[in-house]
């Protein structure tokens, strides 16, 4: 009688990075009342994270998040409801009757006017105004238009300033050093995370 060898079966366990890491961002774990959220592709699972990047068209303009202005500016527009008759001198009403548009630079004259002035219309390229003309007076000039502080020292990190786009997310994976489907296309960017269900 002929004796046939058996065939030899290797299992190779597949491990859960090999697995399950090229799709999920972590893994929870329990043990007792504490609960670990371990990253699988790098990095660090962050709850209530938040960041803050410059406005597309803010940095076209600017060319880097170190040239946002910490003061801020805002232009106002009057429409037909303005009222544009004041004393010379004096700050106008601008509490009604104007278009307002956030100003992301200017040049000052040296004599109270301001030239070259650039300001946010939503996510439009950048407005002008004042171009051809320095004028100490802008309330007069381009029809009642009006430049005004409006705020100074802005940390560009609290949710209020005009050139930041807020990105908010209840759990995200943050600096993720392996690609990985629930990050993609950009998974070494913040995005929200992905935990695996075993």
């Amino acid at each position: 009688m002929k004796v046939f060898e058996k065939p030899v079966v290797v299992l190779n366990e597949m491990l859960m990075n090999e697995s399950i890491a090229s799709a999920c961002c972590y893994d929870q774990k329990t043990d007792g009342l504490v609960t670990t959220l371990i990253p699988l592709n790098g990095g660090t699972i962050v709850k209530d994270y938040r960041s803050f990047s410059l406005n597309p068209v803010v940095l076209n303009l600017l060319g880097s998040y170190a040239t946002a202005p910490s003061n801020h500016y805002k232009l106002y527009i009057p429409t037909a409801t303005a009222k544009i008759s004041y004393t010379p001198g004096a700050v106008p009403d601008l509490s009604s009757g104007y278009e307002v548009k956030n100003v992301i630079r200017f040049e000052n004259t040296g004599t109270g006017g301001v030239k070259d002035v650039y300001y946010v219309d939503g996510s439009k390229a950048p407005g002008q105004a004042f171009l051809s003309e320095a004028c100490s007076d802008l309330y007069d000039y381009n029809g009642g238009a009006y430049i005004q502080l409006s705020q100074s020292g802005c940390t560009h990190s609290d949710g209020n300033c005009p050139w930041m786009s807020e990105t908010k997310l209840s759990l995200a994976h943050v600096g993720a050093t392996l690609p990985h489907a629930l990050g993609m296309p950009n998974w070494s960017q913040p995005h929200l995370a992905g935990q695996y269900n075993s």
